[in-house]
């Protein structure tokens, strides 16, 4: 569980009854969660993992090149700013502790608490 964040109670129940082999429902699994002080939460969107090798290849082989020409007269640079999400970022539901509840989760499980 630690190395997972479930954000469904279906596959935390399917994992539960892999681990532990105690079979819960959606229902009376939700229920044992709102009771040891859980409530479902919304992420906050944070890019996905950036890769800097590629970055760095980027910067080398086409933007710094690209400035080059920019600065001889033979390319013309624009620089846009759109204010949107970008596709690799994911906000996810999760389950955590209530505001106030004595329960806690795993810091690695994805969930604050």
């Amino acid at each position: 569980m630690e190395q997972t964040l479930y954000t469904d109670v279906r596959a935390l129940g399917a994992w539960l009854q892999r681990q532990w082999g105690v079979a819960y429902s959606v229902s009376g699994l939700t229920q044992l969660l709102h009771r040891l002080g859980f409530s479902y939460k919304l992420t906050t969107p944070v890019p996905c993992e950036a890769a800097p090798e590629r970055q760095a290849a980027f910067l080398a082989d086409t933007f710094f090149p690209l400035l080059a020409q920019a600065e001889s007269g033979q390319a013309v640079v624009y620089f846009a700013w759109a204010r949107r999400t970008p596709p690799t970022t994911r906000a996810r539901r999760g389950c955590g502790p209530a505001p106030g509840s004595p329960g806690r989760c795993p810091p690695s499980a994805g969930v604050s608490g």
